[in-house]
């Protein structure tokens, strides 16, 4: 997926789960009124459904009401989709997570765009769609620039105060223990080679023959 892409996301197909791959733009759905439903739960633990709608003038103008199963359904149409165009303005990526303040011009209209915990209509990358057939969303951050991907920062080195004091006296020791060895072998390496050393027979190698 790419910054600009048209993604539709369904609860229909029994074999995948409805969750959104990037953050996106919410220009249609399934109800009749453009609304969508959300379960945040993988952005803020919460299980409560978060409502989104999209704007009105592309909701009526992407889709049209049919009867499906039954029930009034807005369904997608094609035609009017495929020569769909617009540019969307928004800020440079951030981890605000239901902050978002842009601007969408399409159908000769500049249109306001906004996200908020509630309302508005940016879908987060990693929620999930519930009670809603299908959404159609237009990506604008994806990958490492989503905001759930921005929070994901690796959690910080946690270091008591017993183990700095001990790190600090593990380098003390190592270095006195490095100048002790170094002092007593160039001592050593002076004294072999003195004239005191010269009559000491217990330091000379020892010989079988």
């Amino acid at each position: 997926v790419k910054v600009g892409d048209m993604v539709r996301v369904s609860t229909s197909e029994p074999d995948c789960t409805a969750m959104l791959p990037c953050d996106l733009v919410l220009v249609a759905s399934s109800n009749i009124d453009g609304t969508a439903f959300l379960e945040t739960a993988n952005l803020d633990g919460e299980t409560n459904l978060k409502l989104r709608d999209s704007l009105e003038v592309l909701q009526k103008e992407l889709s049209n009401v049919e009867m499906v199963d039954g029930n009034e359904q807005s369904v997608v149409i094609m035609d009017k989709l495929t020569k769909f165009s617009c540019k969307i303005h928004c800020h440079p990526p951030d981890m605000m997570l239901y902050e978002f303040n842009a601007r969408i011009i399409a159908l000769g209209q500049e249109m306001p765009l906004n996200g908020m915990s509630s309302g508005g209509q940016f879908l987060q990358r990693s929620t999930k769609l519930k009670n809603t057939k299908w959404v159609l969303g237009i990506a604008v951050y994806t990958g490492r620039e989503t905001k759930i991907q921005m929070n994901m920062n690796d959690p910080p080195n946690k270091v008591s105060d017993i183990e700095k004091s001990l790190n600090s006296f593990i380098f003390l020791l190592f270095g006195m223990l490095f100048t002790i060895c170094t002092v007593g072998a160039i001592g050593a390496g002076l004294f072999a080679g003195s004239d005191a050393a010269a009559g000491s027979w217990y330091l000379q190698p020892w010989n079988p023959t």
